[in-house]
């Protein structure tokens, strides 16, 4: 993927505006369908390190949205169960299903967008609109990677003080 980052950030800022607004609007579920495949394929492609833990976060948020939305909306006609007298409907079902596939969509979308577009480029595009907003952009784009650094050093720093014990729920709420 070395060739697609080299090209003009203009070029992939507009490529980006046009797949980020066909995921978020079309609801086709074809096109939803292909958006995600190429976001995924995208997103592989762009992410060497191969870590699975953003795939599985975005799974359990794909399913979680996916099995919300006929739960709390009951159009359509027809009904596949019914819960304490609450119809669940395969309209809802296939829509929720493809609503949650395409947030996913984009989700996988600007995870890329911020793996391909760094500062300089953003710089780059938005410098010629409006200096200012560029700089203060590409400032406060700076400062997340610098947060995630400066997050982990203190937690490292923590667990070798014995302050900070483990990475789990009942440990925080002690």
């Amino acid at each position: 993927m070395r060739g697609f980052k080299e090209l003009n950030p203009a070029v992939i800022m507009l490529y980006y505006l046009c797949v980020i607004g066909i995921a978020m609007f079309c609801t086709d579920p074809v096109i939803t369908g292909f958006s995600l495949a190429g976001a995924v394929t995208l997103f592989l492609t762009v992410d060497r390190k191969r870590k699975i833990g953003i795939h599985v976060s975005f799974f359990l948020l794909f399913a979680v949205l996916a099995l919300i939305n006929p739960v709390l909306y009951h159009n359509g006609v027809t009904v596949l169960f019914v819960v304490n007298d609450n119809p669940i409907t395969l309209e809802a079902t296939l829509y929720g299903i493809t609503a949650s596939a395409m947030m996913i969509s984009v989700l996988y979308r600007f995870r890329t967008f911020t793996m391909i577009m760094t500062a300089d480029k953003l710089m780059y595009v938005f410098g010629k609109l409006s200096p200012k907003i560029s700089l203060i952009l590409s400032m406060a784009l700076r400062y997340i990677p610098l947060m995630r650094s400066q997050t982990s050093k203190v937690r490292n720093t923590q667990k070798a003080l014995g302050i900070y014990r483990e990475d789990n729920i009942a440990d925080t709420i002690k």
